[in-house]
């Protein structure tokens, strides 16, 4: 599954993921291939993911997450890779 990320500044990264533990603001969601599709708040925090070659991290301040069709897509005032 495709994970991008987007910032005001256009600040973009862009990841292959098989499964990734997002900060919502009510909590932690886990999101792994063909899952419903979603739009949330995010919360600040470590977005984790994994795919079959490596882990990685990012830190994302103040934004929104859509799942559809297998593309995670984050909006965030500001995403850092750890």
């Amino acid at each position: 599954m495709k994970l991008d990320f987007f910032t005001p500044v256009g600040v973009h990264y862009e990841e292959n993921a098989t499964s990734v533990i997002i900060p919502l603001i009510d909590g932690l969601a886990g999101i792994m291939r063909n899952h419903i599709p979603l739009l949330a708040k995010l919360n600040n925090g470590i977005i984790q993911g994994k795919n079959d070659e490596k882990e990685f991290k990012y830190f994302v301040k103040n934004g929104f997450i859509e799942v559809l069709n297998n593309v995670i897509t984050i909006l965030a005032d500001e995403v850092y890779p750890c």
